[in-house]
């Protein structure tokens, strides 16, 4: 060691010439592949996949985490995201794992804008997959864009008219709005160096507005309600095979599973038969309820489960297709329904049922719970008058009890 001394200054010397570029490489943040260096064939750096798992956390919440670790150009209307979800992804890319969570509760993903690479979250009501859509500001993006006209903003719930003033400040651009925008409509907004016309069409869109302009005076924009006929139905953004896992080899060994249960509950069994399975996993615990009772000894665990989902109203599908996503869905209990019943609604039939069941065998505090979530996710409708109805005079019968109990 002694011999080392005299080096240490030439050392000290040599790490202080280094250019001021040259920094340590940090730590890969969760959920995020690092490539391997030194080849000009190595892939870039992805941000783009997740390894993640969250346990009944609040869409917004997860459409959040979507936000934060996907690094995607993203836009959602807070009120569209209502409800809780359980998922599980491993090494999975966004858009086909975003697409599952979005399934659950009615919502699609669009590009307002095709090829943009800004990406919308709307009620799939709005959207349409045979219907090409077409936006009032595309022929803006079409040109080269400035880079002064590149826009990147990260906001948690903020106001239209925020995002509006934003867009003014970073690009000088000339943007009139023609109707006072509602202050209490907020957005989630993350994008990055991103046209701004895009954007700002994306968030428009959500709220029935369009983004006229440039005049052929080159006078600016100016923001209005949407004619009739520009409210079109925007198309959802499909699945490229190369973001589709490649065909796993099968394992009889992996799919296969022995349990003995006696009255457990069904979120309970639920989740360990995934857990067991290994797949990436989305539901939703308020679709799970009751208790259940199971004897299986080297069953594969998709038909076994199947099983136990379907005299529950449940059905678990691959969504999207050939993704290895596995996304439990309620089914309506009532056979003259359409097939597209939003799932909102389906959900909102099957909790009164439930709220039956559990009011008849003496259990109050579950029966409260169910009855409340019925009128939460049924509409104030006439055409669901009668049910919302049943639900508020079981929760009469009932009595007050708290939340909860």
């Amino acid at each position: 060691m002694k011999h080392l001394f005299p080096l240490l200054p030439i050392v000290l010397l040599a790490c202080l010439a280094l250019p001021p570029n040259v920094q340590s490489a940090p730590a890969p943040e969760r959920g995020v592949a690092v490539p391997p260096e030194g080849s000009a064939e190595s892939p870039p750096l992805e941000t783009n996949r997740l390894d993640t798992g969250v346990h009944d956390v609040p869409l917004l919440n997860v459409v959040q985490m979507f936000m934060r670790i996907s690094g995607a150009n993203l836009v959602a209307c807070v009120r569209d995201l209502e409800g809780d979800v359980t998922v599980s992804f491993e090494d999975v890319h966004w858009i086909p794992a975003l697409l599952a969570v979005l399934t659950l509760h009615d919502l699609a993903l669009v590009e307002c804008v095709p090829g943009s690479e800004v990406y919308t979250i709307m009620p799939r009501s709005r959207t349409a997959p045979s219907v090409p859509n077409v936006s009032p500001a595309k022929a803006a993006t079409e040109a080269p864009v400035p880079r002064d006209a590149l826009i990147s903003m990260t906001a948690d719930p903020v106001s239209v008219a925020d995002v509006v003033q934003s867009v003014r400040k970073a690009t000088g651009e000339s943007i009139i709005f023609e109707h006072a925008a509602d202050e209490g409509v907020t957005v989630l907004l993350h994008v990055e160096d991103s046209p701004w016309q895009p954007v700002l069409v994306s968030v428009l869109a959500l709220h029935g507005m369009a983004l006229i302009g440039p005049g052929p005076d080159g006078d600016g924009y100016r923001i209005a309600a949407a004619r009739a006929h520009d409210r079109r139905r925007f198309r959802e953004v499909s699945v490229p095979r190369s973001q589709l896992p490649a065909p796993a080899a099968p394992s009889k060994k992996q799919n296969l599973i022995s349990v003995t249960l006696d009255q457990v509950p069904v979120r309970n069994t639920v989740q360990m038969f995934m857990r067991i399975s290994g797949v990436n996993r989305v539901f939703c615990l308020d679709d799970l309820h009751g208790r259940c009772s199971v004897e299986l000894e080297d069953a594969d665990w998709l038909p076994a489960l199947t099983t136990l989902l379907e005299p529950r109203g449940l059905s678990i599908s691959e969504i999207p297709p050939r993704s290895s996503i596995y996304v439990i869905l309620p089914r309506s209990p009532d056979p003259n329904d359409p097939p597209d019943l939003p799932v909102k609604i389906v959900r909102g039939k099957r909790a009164l049922i439930e709220a039956r069941k559990q009011a008849a065998a003496g259990r109050p505090r579950d029966a409260r719970k169910l009855f409340r979530m019925t009128l939460d996710l049924l509409p104030a409708t006439p055409e669901y008058g009668a049910l919302r109805e049943e639900a508020e005079i079981g929760l009469d019968d009932l009595g007050d009890g708290a939340p909860g109990w």
